[in-house]
């Protein structure tokens, strides 16, 4: 039985057909090849831009909402697609991923503020996850409990990832995460025995998209009674910073 843990906005592609007609027959091509054109020229950008940005919201109310393992008989993941117009109302499930439409202006997203790109990502999101959730017939609560965590939490995800303690017990590492609409950044931060922040270091900023930034985030080792150092998953790069000096 599948086990729900994952929900993205995407932008779905909309063919201007009257570009592609024109690029068919200026270049001899086929429909597929000026289709591809145009994807690539007009639509790509933008499609890439909002599967970036709405990864902040998206992954703050998935951390709220796997506090639960929702077991159902559907899906793994739930996929919401900004339309500028409904054009299929049908709520489909392929290979565990249940698609659903909701009218969405992305010019207009485009134009907002930081802050207020989380609050309509959140909301898209929750208008394509309740249609689903009407249709299934599911228990409402966890969902909406998630929705309203993400709204007390200030849309701001933001989080230790790891803590480790020097060998003397002396200080203490923290890989603080930052996942914010336009980048994810990293730093690490060390304190002493009172709890009190000594040093705080920016040691990466990425993409704000997981296949981006994730592979950073293999280990936290202290390298020395005074330094410590973030390794990446593949053991192909580390970040390292001194309780007295900076970062190397």
């Amino acid at each position: 039985m599948p086990i729900l843990t994952e929900f993205e906005l995407d932008l779905e592609y909309i063919a201007d057909n009257d570009y592609i007609s024109k690029l068919m027959n200026e270049n001899g091509w086929e429909y597929y090849e000026a289709t591809r054109y145009d994807y690539e020229k007009n639509w790509k950008d933008k499609r890439v831009k909002l599967r970036d940005e709405m990864r902040c919201i998206a992954a703050l109310y998935e951390r709220f909402f796997n506090i639960n393992r929702f077991k159902n008989d559907k899906c793994w993941k739930i996929t919401v697609q900004a339309v500028d117009r409904i054009h299929n109302k049908d709520i489909k499930t392929i290979g565990g991923v249940t698609e659903v439409q909701v009218v969405f202006d992305i010019e207009n997203y485009f134009m907002l503020e930081e802050y207020e790109k989380k609050r309509i990502i959140l909301e898209a999101l929750k208008t394509g996850i309740d249609l689903v959730v009407n249709k299934e017939g599911w228990d409402n609560e966890i969902f909406d409990q998630a929705y309203q965590d993400v709204i007390h939490a200030d849309y701001l995800n933001h989080y230790i990832w790891q803590s480790k303690s020097s060998p003397s017990r002396k200080y203490k590492a923290e890989v603080f995460c930052e996942h914010e609409i336009s980048t994810f950044d990293i730093s690490i931060n060390i304190k002493n025995q009172k709890g009190e922040e000594i040093k705080n270091v920016k040691v990466i900023s990425e993409r704000p998209n997981e296949r981006s930034f994730v592979s950073h985030l293999g280990s936290l080792k202290w390298i020395s009674g005074d330094e410590v150092a973030l390794i990446s998953a593949g053991k192909t790069k580390q970040w390292t910073v001194k309780v007295s000096f900076g970062v190397e």
